[in-house]
């Protein structure tokens, strides 16, 4: 990322490879609250398709984080992987029956009893 503003590149500059990498960690590390704030949303009031959603483009962000870390200690392909790896998940959340999924998962956590089935009807209410 700073790279493109750098002077020397990030394969000479060890600094900027420590600078770049210690980001991307941080990022990750940001990116896995979120991650488990998720986790703790679905615990709680069930699966939408918005959490879906989000859940999806969180793995997306992940990697390609992972991808600029690795950049930095060897050649990669940064925007054709992340590109590539947007389409793929794009394609499967097209593909593949979410909405479905979604009412079987939420079906068998109210009939198993850890999740009210009040709060979810009131999740999955249209806003007016």
């Amino acid at each position: 990322m700073i790279s493109m503003w750098s002077r020397a590149q990030a394969a000479e500059n060890c600094l900027l490879r420590v600078c770049n990498t210690a980001l991307s960690a941080l990022t990750l590390l940001l990116l896995a609250t979120a991650a488990a704030k998720m986790a703790l949303y679905i615990a709680a009031y069930g699966l939408t398709v918005k959490r879906v959603l989000a859940s999806v483009f969180l793995v997306w962000m992940a990697c390609v984080f992972v991808c600029v870390i690795l950049r930095q200690f060897r050649t990669v392909a940064l925007v054709r992987v992340a590109v590539f790896l947007g389409a793929v998940l794009f394609a499967l959340l097209c593909v593949l029956p979410v909405g479905d999924g979604i009412s079987t998962y939420n079906a068998a956590r109210v009939q198993a009893g850890t999740l009210d089935p009040d709060v979810m009807e009131q999740e999955m209410r249209p806003l007016v």
